[in-house]
């Protein structure tokens, strides 16, 4: 697949090449990109591809979002089992995505936790959160009171074991300590130096679900919040002046992923496709007297994806209601 992750772009040209995948029904390959600049600069030449005829689409485009897919300069000429030769029609992709530009604008706002406290007395431990990559763990805590946390890491027996520093700052950014995960669980107990609420950061190169049972825990998504193989409920706050709720969902080439946002009463109001690439989710509330809400997405992932919510929204994503932070 071809997955661009270089801002300003590249160019992808062939001249002449035969890509034989006789008695093969999978695609060709993939395009997507993680910008939003149109995919262009795409050249296939003379491209001859030797594939069954009854198989999959030559090439699979994950969903785009905000920019179109230009057409390809060149030709690609599909030969089938029986020597029968059709050239491709490139200005379908075009149409199938034409882009978005008005979700240009689309941004997630910085988390800011100071003056949060939790809505309850009690968290909720249950956790299925699969994460991987960079992370930014939120919990409040009070002084005087000792929390224990769990971090439990999926290990590969095949892998040697990797020690993952996590570092605590409160929500000013002061540096409140750090500890190292170096094994399957690790059990660590907080012991705040004052009440705030606090970022535990760390990146994770394999799967890693987090346990708590205080109350006041989410996770931080305003540079997106990266899953792995996760199918989970979230729940987050929509406040009083929101007119439109909206989720950006990303995934990698041939990973697909799945999206719904559900409002306060339950009601489906946003879907995405099950598709791989960038989709944006977007409900619109309906006028009148509004009031601060608490809502739900459910998110699903073959591998990796990730969820980010949109301004106005305070991009924190809560896996129980009883875990929500609210400023005072």
């Amino acid at each position: 697949g071809f997955q661009n992750y270089r801002k300003g772009g590249l160019e992808f040209r062939m001249r002449d090449c035969v890509i034989d995948m006789s008695g093969n029904n999978l695609p060709v390959g993939y395009f997507g990109t993680t910008f939003k600049d149109d995919v262009d600069g795409i050249d296939f030449g003379n491209l001859l591809v030797k594939r069954p005829a009854n198989a999959q689409p030559l090439f699979e485009i994950g969903e785009l979002g905000i920019p179109k897919f230009c057409t390809p300069k060149g030709e690609i000429i599909v030969e089938d089992e029986n020597g029968v030769k059709t050239p491709q029609n490139l200005t379908i992709w075009t149409e199938r995505h034409p882009g978005n530009p008005n979700l240009r604008e689309f941004e997630s706002l910085n988390c800011d936790t100071r003056g949060m406290f939790p809505i309850a007395q009690a968290g909720n431990a249950v956790n299925a959160v699969k994460m991987r990559g960079p992370q930014r763990f939120l919990q409040f805590g009070e002084i005087g009171k000792v929390i224990p946390i769990t971090f439990r890491v999926s290990w590969i027996r095949e892998l040697p074991r990797i020690e993952i520093p996590v570092t605590i700052t409160d929500s000013d950014g002061n540096k409140e300590g750090e500890f190292t995960i170096t094994g399957e669980e690790t059990l660590y107990f907080f012991k705040p130096s004052h009440t705030q609420v606090f970022v535990f950061s760390f990146r994770c190169p394999l799967n890693m679900t987090i346990f708590s049972d205080a109350p006041g825990q989410g996770y931080d998504c305003s540079k997106r919040l990266s899953l792995m193989g996760c199918e989970q409920d979230f729940y987050f706050t929509v406040p009083v002046e929101a007119e439109t709720v909206s989720l950006e969902l990303a995934s990698d080439p041939g990973e697909k992923a799945y999206a719904a946002i559900y409002n306060e009463k339950g009601e489906l109001v946003a879907e995405s496709e099950y598709n791989f690439g960038i989709q944006f989710l977007e409900a619109k509330r309906p006028g009148g007297e509004r009031k601060a809400e608490i809502w739900r997405v459910h998110v699903k992932g073959d591998e990796d994806h990730a969820v980010r919510l949109g301004a106005p929204l305070e991009p924190i994503l809560y896996t129980d209601p009883k875990n929500i932070l609210m400023k005072k």
